[in-house]
Formats: structure tokens, C-alpha cells, sequence
């Protein structure tokens, strides 16, 4: 009977330092995947999701529209416009898929503000980021943001990451 207590608790112990072990291995691997450079993810979902981002991006140019607004959780379809922000259609069902696309894999805004499309992928409360295109070729304009921010180069000439600070 005693060989038999010995041999539960052995097991047990065991299987503890093994869920243990488990558990420190799990937590290792998930903060080292969040390591690498804001640049080094943004370029690497650019390159995922570049066909939707230039497809957006080639219609929002053409509009006559200098304020633009598209959220994840508007009418599909529609975007917001000058002053006002009044809804319109897009009218263009392939860019309608591009967005509803880019929405599904993280984004969850678009705007277009001057020269510069912007495209949120990541917004917390106090910080955002994301990727901007500049009609210009020229590196964002901070005034445009409601927040200090820093700009990056992605691959691409024009594509620039943002990451944007709350106050």
C-alpha cells in the first residue's frame, strides 16, 4: 500500500513539473513571436494584403473627395465624405471587396485626408498603427494625425508605417 502512495505521488509530481514546464515553454514562445520590429510586421502585412491596399488606394486617388472616412462597422458599400461626413456609395464592387477583405484581416479603418490614404490595423486606447500611402511620395504630413506619431518606409516607395501615441 505504501509503494502504491508513492507511486501516486510520483505521478503527480511528475505530471505537475510537466504542466509546468508546459506552461513556461507556451509563455516563452508567445512573447518571443511578439518581438521584431513594428516595421517588420507592418512590411510583412503589406505584402499580404497588398492587392486589396492598391485597389483601395487607386479608387480613393480618383475620388474628388479630400476627407474621406471608412470604418469597419459602417453600411458595406458606403463611405463618408467631405465636412459633413455624408454617406455615399463606393459604387465599385471590386473595391468594396478590397475593403471588406482588409477589415477581415485586422484593419479597421480607412480615411483619406489630403494626399495620404491611411489603413488602422491596430488601435488600443492610447496608441495606433497601421500603414499610410502618400500621393506624393513624401513622408506623411504629422499634422494630419490627431496625436504624435512616427513614420517608417515600408519596401514600397510611397507606403510608409505609422505609429501613433495618445496623450
Amino acid at each position: 500500500m505504501y509503494k502504491n502512495k508513492r507511486r501516486k505521488a510520483a505521478i503527480i509530481c511528475g505530471g505537475s513539473i510537466l504542466l509546468l514546464l508546459l506552461i513556461v515553454i507556451w509563455q516563452v514562445t508567445s512573447i518571443s513571436s511578439n518581438f521584431g520590429s513594428l516595421q517588420t510586421k507592418l512590411e510583412r502585412d503589406y505584402q499580404k494584403n497588398e492587392v486589396d491596399l492598391t485597389t483601395v488606394v487607386g479608387y480613393l486617388m480618383q475620388s474628388t473627395y479630400d476627407d474621406i472616412g471608412i470604418l469597419y462597422d459602417m453600411e458595406i458599400g458606403t463611405m463618408m465624405v467631405g465636412p459633413s461626413y455624408e454617406n455615399i456609395p463606393i459604387g465599385d464592387s471590386s473595391v468594396t471587396a478590397a475593403i471588406q477583405s482588409l477589415f477581415k484581416h485586422g484593419y479597421w479603418g480607412i480615411s483619406k485626408v489630403d494626399t495620404y490614404i491611411r489603413f488602422d490595423r491596430w488601435y488600443n486606447g492610447y496608441r495606433a498603427r497601421g500603414i499610410v500611402y502618400s500621393m506624393n511620395g513624401q513622408v506623411p504630413d504629422v499634422a494630419i494625425f490627431e496625436a504624435p506619431v512616427t513614420f517608417g518606409p515600408l519596401s514600397e516607395p510611397g507606403w510608409y508605417y505609422y505609429d501613433m501615441v495618445f496623450e
